[in-house]
């Protein structure tokens, strides 16, 4: 029995070990040039805790950063188009002027980020929290706003949001702004 017991810990053992290491982490060497202001397209930052960091005018098109800590970074016109940002945590962070088309936002928390001047364009912002955000001349046309939280920004116009279309009450949207039904 006791042998017994011993060979079935240690095949949970190895399915354990096997599986972690399946598991795909970002690449800190991708963390250590991003960080110096290299350039980093396509590059693997799932994950990463960017907490603070300077990332004022770097590329990262096409980047992995789901599940990423950037709250407070500096991104300012970072070029971030295409990248995968699912359920990251963008607050507080200033990505005025950043491209940001047809990136991945779905469930992001920007709340009080700094998107002024930001092109959004086509991104998917579905559940994403904007409460606080800063808005101002940012492009939203044909982004995705679904279960979006809007409430609360700042800088918000009906210009902006007649450039795209969602399901209103879906949205959480300031006082006396609308939002067309798309068709």
């Amino acid at each position: 029995m006791v042998r017994r017991s011993i060979r079935v810990g240690v095949l949970v053992a190895a399915a354990l070990l096997s599986l972690s290491a399946s598991v795909r982490a970002y690449d800190p060497a991708a963390v250590a040039d991003l960080k110096s202001g290299k350039k980093c397209p396509g590059c693997d930052l799932k994950g990463a805790d960017l907490r603070g960091a300077k990332l004022a005018n770097v590329v990262l098109t096409g980047a992995d950063l789901s599940g990423a800590n950037l709250d407070g970074a500096d991104g300012q016109a970072a070029d971030l188009q295409r990248s995968d940002l699912r359920g990251s945590l963008v607050r507080r962070a200033q990505l005025a002027g950043a491209n940001l088309q047809d990136a991945n936002l779905k469930g992001a928390d920007l709340s009080g980020a700094n998107l002024d001047g930001a092109d959004l364009k086509g991104a998917i912002l579905e559940g994403a929290s904007l409460r606080s955000a800063r808005v101002q001349g940012a492009n939203l046309t044909g982004a995705k706003l679904a279960g979006a939280d809007l409430s609360g920004t700042i800088g918000l116009s009906q210009k902006q949001l007649d450039a795209t279309c969602g399901d209103a009450s879906q949205i959480s949207l300031p006082p006396s702004l609308t939002l067309k039904p798309c068709r």
